[in-house]
């Protein structure tokens, strides 16, 4: 919640102005999500002029834990109102930030909400708004109230200041980033994030420092079981980074984005990807870096690193800290920010001493509220008057103009309503100073009317400087912009980048390692640096790998012999092939191709395409080699390069004809394999049989049976055997034929 200027949930009044309350009270529906609506109440106020008006808070006055003492309420959202208060021990002004009651009973809640409280309580930084004290009290009906004690600013929001100046220069807004990274960097260092970065919470104290309000409450009102529609506030919705959109995981670097966002506002009064729902939002954000107009010259390339929708990608708050002072070098000294939020001393010190009355009057000013986008209804109690340019007395320079001056450790030049009041005063009493006693003189030269044409004089030359500076800076001078990081593009990304931003590109090739072809590698000059248009960058772009030699490779070697080789290169094995090689034993390299140069060289990491041996191709056994001649079968194998082996066995086939082989028809074999083959040696020799004793008629039909015919019979054939021959009992092959004998 801005302190002194809005709330962090919902409504915001006069960033930092008396908010009584009085009737009148208006609702309007605000829509977060489709289906969900907000209601907020618009409470206007008025500021103390004229005869008070007694309010019915029971609040006002009432001594809080017996030490604090509130007095007229500052502002009121969804989750918390805030007063102003009196810290009655320590005699200073403070803000207090009292809690829903339903918030004081929801125990998940207050446990986080000390441990977040502690923690930002630890936070010692310049642009952190300080919280002093939390606690628990019982309130005036005696119900239970959890309460945030916080350093008091009195010079309203950032919010504020773009509802009433519509936008800031580039200068200005640089500043404001600036003081806002410095903030964030030293909370991300402590382990803290924000997650609701806005306009709204970044507020100016009386003296014009920015402060960053309500560190850690937006994380322990997330868990909270009373609160806005899915944990996420309007305000939040409007600036949230893509992670917080998606529900991931949040570090420093969403705030960054954020932050990004707000000043993309305060420049150019857009808030950029902001889609008609929350889910669009989300979509947008989550597929697109963010855009920004070159209008903001060096601030443009900042502010698209900060909006990079992959927060690996973005820079820290630190970092952006330093793109920041990087970006200022060349810029112009801002003027001061006007703050419309601001108090007057004096209406504060009437507001803690009348704690019970809430001024008000019917003539005090418009009673419009000001819409503003990130969830919050402003009053604008005061309008506020832009400064005259004012003659600088002693060094005889017009204020507003100096001339440019570097401001990366200055702090941002912010007006509250009363210094703006005395300054116009004082302008006023010199203009009246000059006119007093300048009635007739009757005809005699004063001292003042003999200078006036020094004056002249004095005035025309520095109207001719001021011509001849504006001269430069519109016609003469050449515009610059802060040179992007081009490493690691694409040189088509690069030159396009380049052309764009008005620089002059030139290009040089080298080799380096691990880097793509076409790839920039180098630049100059560095990124950060500020190059006006139309000057050279050179690019640097790769040609790929530095060059290796190809080792030598021959087919003496085997395939793990290669790969070695080819490792030791710093190569690597492209395309892997095999080939059947009469020559070369298997598992052997064929043959190594590759894309080198004229003197054999390649990138490193190039691949190598190997052709890996098989060992000879397979021999196909020819058919209708059984029942050819051995001599026959011999030649055909040894045609293929295939051996055999010959066995021969007893057979009806012609002796020396195959008779089997074991393989088949058709069938492949290796090269030189051994065909074991059976030849045939003829019929089997058996025993003739015996016959003697036996009649030629019985004779006959023995030998017959066993496949001898008989040739002939020597002798009667009425009488019996008496011998045969071949004899009995001898071995011959049957069909051999045998004679008998009679006696």
């Amino acid at each position: 919640m801005a302190i002194g200027a809005s709330t962090e949930e919902g409504l915001t009044f006069g960033d930092g102005a008396p908010m009584p309350l009085r009737s009148g009270v208006g609702d309007r529906e605000l829509e977060s999500k489709p289906g969900e609506v907000v209601r907020e109440t618009q409470i206007p106020f008025r500021w103390p002029v004229g005869s008070p008006t007694v309010v019915a808070d029971p609040f006002q006055g009432f001594m809080l834990s017996g030490r604090y003492q509130l007095s007229t309420p500052i502002g009121v959202g969804a989750s918390a109102r805030v007063y102003l208060a009196m810290d009655t021990k320590l005699k200073r002004r403070v803000a207090i930030k009292l809690l829903h009651e339903v918030l004081s009973e929801d125990q998940g809640f207050l446990k986080r909400f000390r441990a977040e409280s502690q923690a930002a309580a630890k936070l010692n930084h310049q642009n952190i708004m300080h919280v002093y004290d939390f606690g628990e009290s019982a309130g005036p009906d005696g119900s239970p109230l959890s309460y945030l004690v916080m350093e008091f600013v009195g010079g309203g929001s950032l919010r504020a200041v773009l509802d009433t100046q519509s936008v800031l220069s580039p200068s200005q807004t640089l500043l404001v980033g600036l003081e806002a990274a410095r903030g964030l960097s030293y909370a991300h260092s402590q382990d803290l994030v924000h997650r609701d970065i806005k306009p709204a919470n970044l507020l100016f104290g009386e003296e014009g420092r920015l402060r960053i309000a309500d560190f850690g409450l937006a994380r322990a009102l997330a868990g909270a079981s009373w609160t806005e529609p899915q944990g996420v506030s309007l305000g939040t919705a409007r600036y949230m980074s893509p992670e917080q959109a998606n529900g991931q995981h949040l570090d420093g670097r969403s705030d960054v984005y954020s932050l990004a966002l707000v000043l993309i506002e305060a420049a150019t009064g857009e808030v950029p990807l902001l889609g008609a729902s929350f889910q669009e939002t989300a979509a947008l954000r989550s597929s697109a870096d963010l855009t920004v107009s070159r209008s903001l010259g060096r601030l443009t390339s900042v502010l698209e690193m900060a909006g990079r929708a992959n927060p690996e990608h973005r820079p820290t708050a630190g970092e952006l800290e330093v793109a920041f002072l990087a970006a200022s070098e060349d810029m112009d000294k801002p003027r001061p920010i006007q703050l419309p939020g601001a108090i007057p001393a004096a209406v504060l010190d009437s507001m803690i001493n009348q704690p019970s009355q809430s001024p008000g009057s019917e003539e005090s000013g418009s009673e419009q509220p000001i819409s503003s986008p990130d969830d919050t209804i402003l009053m604008d109690p005061h309008p506020t008057t832009v400064l005259p340019i004012a003659q600088d007395s002693s060094s005889g320079r017009i204020a507003g103009n100096e001339p440019h001056q570097p401001f990366s450790d200055q702090r941002p030049q912010f007006r509250p309503e009363t210094e703006r009041a005395s300054t116009v005063t004082a302008s006023t009493l010199t203009a009246a100073e000059d006119t007093t006693g300048s009635g007739d003189t009757g005809g005699v030269d004063t001292p003042a009317q003999r200078k006036w044409p020094w004056l002249v004089a004095v005035i025309l030359m520095i109207a001719g400087l001021l011509g001849t500076a504006a001269y430069y800076w519109f016609v003469i001078r050449v515009p610059t912009e802060m040179v992007p990081d081009f490493v690691g593009l694409t040189v088509e990304q690069a030159q396009k980048s380049a052309k764009d931003r008005g620089f002059s590109v030139a290009t040089e090739y080298s080799r380096k390692d691990n880097s793509e072809k076409d790839e920039v590698i180098a630049q100059s000059p560095k990124a950060g640096t500020e190059l006006a248009a139309g000057k050279k960058l050179t690019l640097t772009i790769s040609l790929g790998p530095t060059l290796v030699s190809l080792p030598p490779l021959d087919s003496t070697m085997t395939e793990t012999v290669v790969l070695q080789a080819l490792e030791l290169a710093d190569l690597r094995i492209g395309t892997r092939t095999t080939l059947a090689d009469e020559a070369i034993p298997a598992g052997n390299l064929i043959s190594a191709n590759s894309a080198v140069d004229s003197a054999g060289q390649l990138p490193k990491r190039s691949p190598v395409d190997i052709v890996i041996s098989t060992g000879p191709a397979p021999r196909v056994i020819p058919a209708g080699l059984i029942g050819q001649s051995l001599d026959a079968v011999r030649l055909a194998l040894d045609g293929i390069q295939v051996g055999n082996n010959v066995t021969e066995a007893f057979s009806e086939e012609v002796v020396g004809t195959v008779t089997q082989m074991n393989v088949t028809d058709g069938q492949s074999v290796p090269r030189g394999t051994i065909v074991e083959l059976t030849v045939s040696k003829g019929p089997e020799p058996l025993p003739i049989p015996n016959t003697v004793g036996m009649t030629v008629a019985a004779a006959t039909a023995a030998l017959d049976q066993k496949g001898y015919p008989v040739s002939g019979v020597i002798g009667s054939p009425a009488s019996n055997v008496v011998s045969t021959l071949p004899g009995p009992g001898e071995l011959h092959p049957k069909g051999t034929p045998v004679q008998l004998t009679t006696g």
